[in-house]
């Protein structure tokens, strides 16, 4: 058929069939390249979605160990609410990615948290809030907006367990559009968006921001906000878990999607999703390939053209550089062209020279925009590099061979990647045991082995080590398969490192367990105290009750109290008690109450109270209040001691006493008579016999007025005894210090011949009848300075030491063993002509210190001196002991 065809014809056969080959086989590379390069990115997005839905799970894992923590603490199940409020303020400025953190009770209020102190609010309108009393399980809600802060958040909460009851919730909100932050630190090229949706298809975060949203969204708004292509891809992501689809977006653009999903918590599960643009994907390629198609065709045509205009005229030279320009193409120099002369130029030669030429030139383009394609390509695994090695997690990607595709430098310090290892070797070889640290894991049940299978997990613990990490680490690995159109195509591992985290947590287990066996003694101890001192009380002969704070609903009475007033608990207990109180007494017990009550002292006195037999006892009563670590009543407890039968004795000793006290005063003034007589007969026989007499009879006029003298003064001593004993006690402030000095001064002026260092205590004060307490000093200081007065350096001191006061001398003291007689009347240590005296002082001192319900003592050593003690009551006797009649 060729035989009559022109060789311009043939020449134009031949270069159509020289190019065309070549033509097709640039349209295929392109072709290639292109779906290669597509393929890429889109593993690059299933990859990039993944590590973005592997950060979600790290965020929701630490606020799961967050209120895990907290949850366990003890503090919080007693809740010190400016305390607490502090505390949860701290947690949120160490942790600004949350807006709030708090606790709750079962009713929902909010007991004290991180924002708005004082602040009350409730919770139990919230979901969360339901879903968390429903499961007592850690739960993650839906998005919502917070009532303190006003921002979208997602709210997180875990109960806080007392053994199998929950007895209040903790809780955290996550900020939606600080958390966003974490995704704006993602550099993407100028089409890719990454977003966060939750189980519903409304999104939470988005790198760049939403056109028509904010960087986070809330999931609340209505179905029609949600676009048909979020709800699609959450839709295929909640069965597949991961993988690469294709949707138009809102806008109905047409892009490329890769998804991975969070794990699910509840009925709450997140999906991440990175997407770029189909155009933007396949314009360079599309461009490149049009660009070639276009001068492809352009070069054919003229190829065509010149071969039958010129190619009768050139036909072998041109050939032949037609052909080694080929061979030169063939070696990969595509910048060889063919030669083109001016006189060979217009021949069919020159023609498929110059279509040649442009041949090569598009070829050299296209080479061009490959080489720049791949540029972008390498310039985005290297952003992706930097994103994956700035992580802390160490992250390894392997193929279903176990051939590692990618790692960070964080695994390349944890395993020894670059050794041989297999499926069966690699646990032996990485070094990963249980968190025992000594039995090494299966071949089977390392989380590369599980991502391969297909299973996706978190929080599997592993302890690595090897020569890399030979003292070892506790890890916390994630795992999850990476899905291919033909399925599993590998597995992602992502490890964190919580050695510190666990070693934190172990000391925190470890104080709490030592806190809660010192708790558990402590009660032991308590209820043990508890128990001994009701026995104690139940047992007590005398009335044992307590009252509330008030003091107006007794919460306890022992049973002398039934025993004595009779009726049931039912019937005291909770009310006042003032019905078994003789009515003449109640004005007065509820005046020394109103008192007792304001000034927090003890509340004591007398009262009658009615028997069940209908008769009234008479007893003395003393509450005292027991009042908290800041000051304030917690309640009184009291004890009524029936003295009924004292006060019988106590009637009859007053009537003996008033007789032998009218006896005494009786005797007393009947023998101021005769003393008189015999001191006046006496004195005028002196006068009678003058200088007559002889000195033996005067000597006995002399002993028979000394005797007189004498018996005076045991008069007078007997007489002011007697006062002591009947007079009232006016109850008051009595300054000791300024009482001690002015005595002292009193008797230097009686004694101006002698020295006597007295030393008197400053601030010396007491309660009790200052009238009656002078008496008592001035005889204490009259006997130091009597009998101190054999000493050139002679010395008294007055002063208290622990609430007990004293008299001290360095006088010449006597022997302990005689210690008993000094306080009994008329009993004496010395004679008159050592140390005058009556013997009736101490007597008196100790009468006038009973009645103040002290007592008295005394220490001495002979020639070393005497120090009198004697201590005085803090509040005043009951009435019948200050009356006269005592």
């Amino acid at each position: 058929m060729w035989g009559s065809t022109s060789l311009q014809v043939r020449l134009a056969a031949l270069v159509l069939a020289a190019v065309v080959p070549l033509a097709v086989l640039s349209l295929w590379f392109t072709t290639r390249e292109a779906a290669e390069a597509e393929q890429r990115i889109r593993g690059q997005l299933q990859l990039a979605a993944s590590l973005v839905a592997s950060g979600q799970d790290r965020t929701i894992e630490a606020v799961e160990h967050l209120l895990g923590a907290m949850s366990a603490m003890d503090q919080f199940r007693a809740v010190d609410r400016p305390a607490c409020d502090r505390y949860f303020e701290s947690l949120r400025d160490r942790f600004p990615v949350y807006s709030n953190i708090g606790i709750a009770d079962l009713n929902g209020d909010v007991q004290c948290n991180a924002n708005g102190r004082g602040v009350k609010f409730n919770i139990h309108d919230r979901p969360y809030f339901r879903e968390v009393l429903k499961t007592q399980q850690f739960v993650m809600g839906e998005p919502i907006i917070g009532r303190l802060t006003g921002r979208f958040v997602i709210p997180f909460v875990r109960p806080v367990m007392d053994g199998q009851r929950m007895v209040s919730v903790v809780f955290a909100t996550l900020d939606l559009e600080r958390a966003s932050k974490s995704l704006s630190r993602i550099e993407l090229p100028t089409s890719a968006r990454v977003m966060v949706l939750d189980a519903r298809g409304a999104p939470l975060m988005s790198n760049p921001a939403l056109p028509s949203a904010p960087a986070s969204v809330p999931a609340s708004v209505p179905a029609s906000a949600v676009g048909s292509a979020h709800l699609a891809i959450v839709q295929r992501a909640l069965l597949a878990g991961a993988g690469v689809t294709e949707l138009d977006d809102e806008a109905g653009q047409h892009r490329l999607y890769g998804f991975a999903t969070t794990r699910q918590i509840g009925a709450e599960r997140w999906v991440a999703i990175v997407s770029m643009s189909r155009a933007d994907i396949a314009g360079a390629s599309g461009d490149a390939l049009r660009t070639e198609i276009l001068v492809i065709a352009m070069g054919l045509l003229l190829a065509a053209s010149g071969a039958w205009i010129i190619g009768g005229r050139i036909f072998v030279q041109p050939a032949r550089q037609i052909l080694g320009v080929v061979q030169r193409l063939e070696r990969g120099e595509l910048d060889a062209r063919v030669p083109l002369q001016a006189r060979t130029s217009r021949g069919d030669f020159g023609r498929i020279g110059g279509a040649f030429n442009l041949m090569a030139e598009s070829l050299q383009l296209r080479q061009r925009d490959l080489e720049s394609e791949l540029e972008r390509n390498r310039a985005a695994y290297e952003m992706l590099d930097q994103v994956v090695n700035s992580m802390q997690e160490a992250l390894v990607a392997m193929d279903n061979y176990g051939r590692i595709l990618m790692h960070n430098q964080a695994a390349q310090q944890l395993f020894p990647l670059s050794a041989h290892v297999t499926a069966a070797t690699r646990a032996q070889t990485w070094g990963l045991f249980h968190p025992d640290g000594k039995t090494i894991y299966h071949a089977n049940d390392v989380p590369m082995a599980r991502g391969l299978r297909g299973e996706s997990g978190g929080q599997l613990p592993i302890f690595v080590r090897n020569s890399l990490v030979p003292q070892g680490r506790m890890l916390q690995a994630s795992y999850q398969p990476i899905r291919g159109p033909q399925g599993i195509a590998g597995a992602l591992v992502v490890c964190t490192d919580v050695t510190e985290l666990r070693e934190r947590e172990n000391d925190l287990y470890e104080l709490n367990a030592g806190l809660e066996a010192r708790i558990a003694e402590r009660t032991a101890e308590l209820t043990r105290q508890e128990a001994l001192y009701r026995t104690l009380a139940e047992q007590a002969p005398e009335v044992v009750w307590n009252t509330d704070a008030s003091g107006t609903r007794l919460t306890f009475l022992n049973q002398a109290w039934y025993e004595l007033v009779g009726g049931t608990p039912q019937d005291w207990l909770g009310r006042s008690g003032i019905g078994a109180i003789h009515p003449d007494d109640r004005a007065a017990v509820a005046s020394n109450w109103r008192h007792s009550q304001a000034a927090l002292t003890p509340f004591a006195g007398v009262r009658r109270l009615r028997a069940k037999d209908g008769t009234y006892h008479t007893t003395s009563y003393r509450g005292t209040p027991v009042l908290d670590d800041q000051g304030e009543v917690m309640f009184w407890v009291g004890i009524d001691a029936d003295i009924t039968g004292l006060k019988s004795i106590e009637r009859a000793l007053r009537a003996s006493n008033q007789e032998l006290e009218a006896f005494s005063y009786s005797v007393s003034h009947d023998l101021r008579a005769p003393l008189g007589a015999i001191a006046g007969f006496s004195q005028a026989l002196n006068a009678r016999l003058g200088d007559s007499g002889d000195e033996r009879s005067r000597h006995y006029l002399a002993r028979i007025q000394a005797g007189v003298v004498k018996m005076e003064q045991l008069i007078e001593g007997l007489l002011s005894l007697a006062r002591v004993a009947r007079s009232t006690l006016v109850w008051g402030p009595v300054n000791i210090t300024g009482l001690a000095r002015e005595l002292a001064a009193e008797l230097q002026e009686q004694h101006p011949k002698r020295s006597v260092q007295v030393t008197v205590e400053d601030g010396l004060s007491a309660q009790g009848d200052a009238r009656l307490l002078r008496i008592a000093l001035e005889n204490l200081l009259g006997n130091a300075w009597k009998f101190s007065s054999e000493r050139g350096d002679a010395r008294v001191e007055v002063g208290r030491r622990d609430g007990v006061f004293f008299v001290r001398d360095n006088g010449v003291g006597f022997d302990m063993a005689y210690a008993d007689k000094l306080f009994v009347a008329f009993q004496r240590l010395h004679t008159d002509k050592e140390f005058p005296g009556t013997g009736i002082g101490l007597a008196t001192v100790r009468r006038i210190v009973a009645r103040h319900q002290g007592r008295v003592w005394v220490e001495s050593r002979e020639g070393a001196g005497t120090t009198f003690f004697f201590t005085l009551g803090d509040s005043p006797p009951p009435t019948w002991k200050m009356a006269e009649s005592q």
